[in-house]
């Protein structure tokens, strides 16, 4: 699985300096995708990570 999966896994860091329990970027994709939408990062951002998602709207 590449890095721009597991980042949302559950208890996933990429490496050991990473401070936090790993579970953020999880609990944000739960959340979205229980809302129906989906989750995401950016691969054509370079200057650090840009996390993209998208929801239903209902009218």
């Amino acid at each position: 699985m590449d890095k721009q999966k597991r980042v949302f896994e559950r208890f996933e860091k990429l490496n050991e300096y990473v401070q936090g329990t790993g579970l953020g970027l999880s609990i944000c994709k739960l959340t979205v995708e229980k809302w129906g939408g989906e989750i995401w990062i950016d691969p054509a951002y370079t200057d650090g990570a840009r996390f993209m998602f998208t929801h239903p709207m209902n009218l």
